[in-house]
């Protein structure tokens, strides 16, 4: 073997070895001592082990009374799913304005995210994402009245786990809003380089880092970004992505928008034509392929990645309370 193949090959180990040690020892909840300010909001939750034995979190907030005499139903009840590298303590200001819209509201942290057992943005199986939020969803059913509405809401890599339980049990839920979905990832992060090393490395060593933490262009607010940085239950921005990781969101996506006629579930899709993440194509190509009969597509002009935290967010929040009690 010549030098510089040993040379390489030493390079890649270690940096294997170092993205290995960096990602694998986060398989642990943090005391509550350590959470961010802003993730106070969920101090108690409800937890259950999900299929792999693992701890998944989640919290129900009830809708607020929206009749006169303060004992009305909630109008509809809503799962919430984050995107990856998120949490869903970063999203405690639309379950405030949903809930003040007469929607109860239910968020989880998926495994490997938030307070959710699991490698740091590690994902083994994207199935596995899918199968805890069907899990979800059966729970949900249980406890809820028959008449109330389910709906799901997922965000970027979320929204793409939420098109898979479309397309697999269309009957779960009453309807999707599906915010700047991961359906096309931008081609300066999705590259054939990028993808060769994620198959390749996501068998061999799958916690291999192969794609370095971003999150400029996410918001329009650098306060924001700041925060999201300096969130310990966020690894945005402060986390790389590992091989197995990046090969199992980028192989799903292939399969989604492979077969996305069959899908016929109610959705709302929202998308800011400066999304850098989840490019607008995704998107558009959603809408136009996917074989629902009540599909709506929102575009907002200059709009980032995280829509409801953008200057104008506002107006993404209206029209999700609008579509949803429009269907309820």
């Amino acid at each position: 073997m010549s030098l510089v193949v040993k040379t390489v090959f030493a390079a890649v180990f270690a940096v294997a070895v170092m993205g290995y040690l960096r990602l694998k020892p986060a398989n642990h909840l943090a005391p509550l001592s350590d959470i961010s300010p802003e993730y106070r909001g969920y101090p108690s939750g409800e937890w259950r082990r999900n299929k792999a034995g693992l701890w998944m979190y989640s919290e129900t907030f009830d809708a607020k009374a929206t009749g006169s005499d303060g004992q009305s139903p909630p109008r509809a009840h809503l799962l919430f799913i984050h995107g990856y590298a998120q949490h869903a303590g970063m999203f405690a200001d639309l379950v405030d304005d949903l809930t003040a819209a007469g929607i109860t509201v239910t968020v989880m942290d998926l495994q490997g995210h938030g307070w959710s057992e699991g490698d740091r943005n590690y994902v083994r199986d994207f199935n596995d994402h899918v199968q805890d939020v069907l899990d979800q969803i059966t729970l949900i059913n249980r406890a809820k009245a028959e008449s109330t509405p389910l709906f799901i809401m997922g965000h970027s890599m979320g929204g793409l786990i939420a098109v898979n339980i479309g397309l697999r049990k269309p009957k779960a839920v009453k309807g999707m809003v599906l915010s700047a979905p991961a359906m096309a990832i931008d081609p300066e992060i999705n590259t054939t380089t990028t993808r060769t090393m994620a198959l390749f490395f996501s068998t061999h060593l799958p916690h291999m880092p192969i794609a370095g933490p971003k999150i400029q262009g996410a918001y329009s607010d650098p306060a924001r970004v700041a925060a999201a940085i300096a969130d310990k239950r966020s690894c945005l921005g402060q986390c790389w992505t590992p091989a197995r990781t990046a090969a199992e969101i980028l192989g799903n996506i292939d399969d989604v928008r492979a077969v996305l006629p069959r899908l016929k579930v109610p959705f709302i899709v929202l998308q800011g034509t400066k999304d850098v993440f989840a490019t607008p194509n995704g998107a558009d190509y959603l809408y136009a392929h996917a074989g629902s009969t009540d599909k709506t597509i929102k575009v907002y002009e200059g709009f980032r990645h995280e829509l409801i935290h953008e200057p104008d967010g506002g107006k993404v929040v209206t029209d999700i309370i609008n579509w949803i009690t429009d269907r309820s």
